[in-house]
C-alpha cells in the first residue's frame, strides 16, 4: 500500500529478505484503528 510512495531504493531495502525490518507496536495498533473505521483496506 503506498508502494508509489517509497523511493526504488527504500522497496529493495524492505523487500530483502537478509534484511531485518522492524516496525512500531503504535504503527500496527493505528493501522488496526484505520481498518476498523474503513479509512484504509488491505488487500490480501
Amino acid at each position: 500500500m503506498g508502494e508509489d510512495k517509497l523511493s526504488g531504493t527504500a522497496r529493495r531495502i524492505i523487500e530483502n529478505n537478509s534484511n531485518s525490518v522492524y516496525m512500531s507496536v503504535v504503527s500496527a495498533w493505528e493501522l488496526a484503528i484505520k481498518i476498523s473505521i474503513k479509512k484504509i483496506t488491505l488487500s490480501r
